[in-house]
């Protein structure tokens, strides 16, 4: 079905997700963009990095995709979306797909891990895949409750909501189910053994909306200059530069191109520092490529899109976008032939590789199977083209990869096939199925003789080099370390690997075997890319850049902290001089912007512990909380030293926490859904509250230090009045996603499906209800704070398709006039809001990674 995105804008939630039940693409990608945001907080809170969190994001919604035409009660997507988010991380961390930095990296460890959790790991994996398919097996009489019970974890109550059935009944179809399943297993499976889950279009973009900022003349310079490149109207300045998603050093070895969120960042070489800012009015960039000459680089953007442009000029003269499946359409490789005469890009999930006439946007190949959308590493495919750009080769899937029923995935590979094709007529050259691991990289010797692949492996990756005469393997070695391998070739013909673990980088000279250069990242944050000669090392962090020239004793290095991740919490000092901002990736980095001198290099503090969360108290003093151990600790922030602990008893996988200095509370949840409230001069708990429906996820004190709000996993956010002991009631019904305190404490400003309201929380009545501008009716927000007097309330809007930013809007919480709209962040979702001390400033966050400072003084002053 083929529908105008923009016509799905006006449907409730419960008419789009019926068209998803349909399996309507476009009606999902509609609902994709409304709940992503949601599911988002949940996802992060549950994650360990950044990038962990992306692929729960993509597992979340493959499940959706797969399972929802068996969602009876349409109203309850909800919760069930969260549920599924919910497993999904669980699922994540004790699967294969666990982050990394949990794998042991020494050979005895290894095999002792291996020894230890490999066959009960197996054993598990086979029992959860034969209780699936016995369950599915099972009557239709007692196979829905079977499903929902062992398949998804509903609890017995949830099962007779959603099937209108009475507990008892439930009770009586499970006792059923188990007799059924102990005669198939011999034995009955535990609940929670949960389960989860082509034509070109051209288009000549408008060549003035690609905006390119003019170079600085010296470093400082740069910098102060760059932090205006690009700015929305109204705002003062932008903090950091967004976080980095793909690099390419260009040809000459002059220029470095960092594709971000809000752009293409370019930086001079020589000195590190910035030039140049071009606005691609795209999704973030996930793909960046020159061509031989250095004339055009190409972009590839999450949305599917790629554009080729002009580097002298500045301007995109070509816009193709990628055919596929809404979650594959992310461009994850692009490749100019060493001609410049075709550009490859390949996706996300499948194996198909587009192949394009750069100049004119017309494809003229397109090698893989469309509907062959695998289930394996989450690594990018990398392409490879001929020196004479003849040949392509590419990964491709093996004949004897299990083919997967009906569903999003329909293969799952255990290692890949290497393709070698001919571009002009599309035919396979070679295969080489010798290879055993999943590939990471390709790279062909400059006289065209070898092709060299290195796989993506947990201890030590496989470097392999193939005669392209007779497509036989000419030499095999695992002797240089390091999960991903990265190799080039000089022009000369040498040969150097990047070898990438979980701490460093290290380039080695496969010739001799000798190590040529070492790069500590202690966060595996990196992004790095060999120059296109071979002859230069670009790496990048969120804290420092760095250029090596092969020959040179040392890189050339420039710590920045420009490019950071997105930032979980946003808080001005009590001098309203200072802004802090948090963030999950680092654990525990926060960095400190100076807003008087608009200054780009921020102090950086870095703190122990965990579950790191940033508080502002009613007198505007900052604090901190952390995690360690069994004990939550609360700090000053900037001091190492704690004021404070509190010891728990059992510290659960997921743990919320909030501190109230003015009550001189903090509030924890465990995961039994209990919230305790401890008193920290008396040393004691002295609340208990129980969570109906799962565990809180989200709490937080008034300024008052009266009340508690607790947001949970699944279900909207409840009130717990701390004097009596209590749940507000009444305050649940309202079904509010997100809240703000008033500064008094005693008004909460909530927002629901179609408003915000406004609630007294003495009296339990709402004072003012605000409907949501007409576009936004049914899409949640991510950021909403009053502002210091109490006389306006901010929210940060999602960016709606057709819009050229996410916005900010300001209301009067008297009246409801919405008196100020901000043009917010170009490519995401407003996160964080927060006001400076005297109200005259507001700061926004995005996932961009980028804070930007709105002048809030003329709206102050004028009402």
């Amino acid at each position: 079905m083929h529908h105008n995105l923009i016509t799905f804008n006006d449907l409730t939630d419960e008419e789009l997700i019926r068209f998803v039940q349909n399996q309507d693409e476009a009606a999902f990608a509609e609902l994709m963009s409304r709940y992503s945001p949601r599911i988002w907080r949940v996802i992060i809170a549950n994650s360990r990095q950044r990038r962990d969190a992306e692929e729960i994001l993509m597992d979340t919604w493959m499940a959706v995709w797969e399972n929802i035409g068996g969602l009876r009660k349409v109203s309850s997507f909800n919760g069930w979306l969260r549920r599924i988010a919910y497993n999904a991380c669980n699922r994540y961390y004790t699967s294969s797909h666990r982050s990394r930095s949990e794998t042991p990296q020494s050979r005895a460890e290894l095999i002792e891990h291996i020894d230890r959790e490999a066959a009960p790991r197996f054993r598990e994996a086979q029992l959860h895949a034969d209780v699936k398919e016995a369950v599915q097996q099972l009557p239709q009489r007692v196979r829905p409750t079977a499903v929902l019970y062992y398949l998804e974890s509903w609890s017995i109550k949830e099962i007779a909501e959603e099937l209108d059935l009475a507990i008892g009944t439930v009770k009586t179809k499970l006792r059923e189910t188990r007799e059924l399943l102990r005669e198939e297993f011999d034995m009955a499976p535990k609940k929670g053994e949960t389960m989860s889950s082509e034509s070109v279009h051209l288009n000549k973009p408008n060549m003035s909306e690609d905006v390119y900022y003019i170079p600085a003349m010296d470093q400082t310079q740069s910098n102060r200059e760059a932090a205006l490149w690009g700015l929305p109207n109204d705002a003062l300045v932008r903090f950091g530069r967004g976080a980095i998603n793909a690099m390419a050093l260009s040809p000459d070895g002059k220029q470095l191109a960092l594709g971000t969120d809000i752009g293409l960042w370019w930086y001079e070489v020589a000195t590190l520092s910035p030039i140049a800012l071009w606005r691609t009015n795209c999704k973030r960039i996930s793909a960046i490529a020159f061509s031989a000459s250095g004339e055009w680089i190409a972009t590839g953007h999450e949305d599917g899109s790629v554009k080729v442009w002009d580097v002298r000029q500045a301007n995109c003269f070509t816009q193709v976008e990628r055919q596929a499946h809404r979650l594959c359409k992310k461009i994850n490789q692009l490749i100019f032939s060493p001609d410049s005469k075709h550009l490859a890009a390949n996706g996300h999930f499948d194996y198909m590789v587009d192949v394009w006439n750069p100049e004119t946007g017309v494809q003229v190949a397109k090698f893989g199977d469309a509907e062959l959308r695998f289930q394996a590493c989450w690594e990018k495919h990398p392409i490879a083209f001929s020196q004479d750009s003849q040949l392509i080769v590419c990964a491709s899937p093996p004949d004897d990869a299990k083919r997967l029923g009906t569903g999003f995935w329909s293969i799952a590979p255990e290692r890949d096939v290497i393709s070698v094709s001919d571009v002009a007529n599309g035919k396979r050259v070679a295969s080489l199925t010798e290879y055993t691991e999943f590939l990471y990289a390709l790279s062909f010797s400059p006289c065209g003789n070898f092709l060299v692949a290195s796989s993506d492996g947990e201890e030590s990756s496989i470097l392999t080099v193939w005669d392209t005469e007779d497509w036989q393997v000419q030499k095999e070695e695992r002797i240089y370390g390091g999960n991903q391998l990265i190799p080039t070739y000089s022009t000369a013909g040498t040969m150097q690997v990047a070898a990438v673990s979980d701490t460093e980088v290290t380039v080695w000279d496969t010739t001799c075997h000798e190590k040529l250069n070492t790069y500590h990242t202690p966060y595996g944050d990196e992004t790095r890319r060999w120059s296109f000669n071979g002859t230069q090392f670009a790496l990048a962090t969120t804290h420092e850049l760095s250029v090596w020239t092969i020959g040179d004793h040392e890189p050339r290095t420039v710590s920045y902290n420009s490019h950071p991740d997105y930032i979980s919490s946003l808080a001005f000092s009590a001098d309203g001089e200072t802004l802090v901002t948090g963030y999950p990736f680092p654990e525990g980095t926060f960095r400190c912007w100076d807003v008087v001198t608009h200054s780009q290099t921020p102090h950086v503090f870095k703190l122990s512990g965990e579950k790191h969360c940033l508080y502002v108290s009613a007198s505007g003093q900052l604090h901190t909380t952390s995690v360690e151990g069994n004990t939550i600790k609360v700090r000053k922030f900037g001091n190492d030293t704690p004021i404070t602990e509190c010891r728990i008893k059992e510290r659960p996988q997921y743990l919320a926490v909030a501190f109230s200095d003015t009550a001189q509370l903090i509030a924890y949840g465990d995961s039994e859904k209990n919230l305790y409230v401890w008193d920290i001069p008396r040393q004691e708990i002295i609340n208990t509250f129980t969570v109906p429906e799962s565990n809180a996820a989200f709490i937080a004190f008034s300024p008052n230090g009266k009340y508690l709000a607790s947001g949970q996993e699944m279900g909207a956010y409840r009130l717990w009045d701390l004097a009596c002991g209590e749940e507000i009631h009444a305050f649940h019904s309202h079904k509010i996603e997100h809240i703000a305190f008033s500064p008094c404490g005693n008004v909460i400003a909530g927002e629901m499906e179609k408003a915000f309201i406004f609630w007294d929380i003495e009296s339990s009545k709402t004072l003012l209800t605000i409907p949501k501008p007409e576009e936004y009716a049914y899409w949640w927000q991510g950021g909403i704070v009053f502002s210091p007097c109490g006389l306006y309330l901010a929210t940060g809007l999602d960016r709606v398709e057709g819009m050229a930013s996410a916005r900010i809007k300001l209301w009067n919480t008297t009246t409801g006039e919405n008196v100020a709209t901000f043009e917010g962040h170009l490519t995401t979702p407003i996160l964080s809001l927060a006001f400076s001390p005297d109200g005259t400033l507001l700061a926004s966050s995005g996932y961009d990674g980028t804070i930007l400072l709105w002048d809030t003084k003329s709206i102050v002053n004028s009402y």
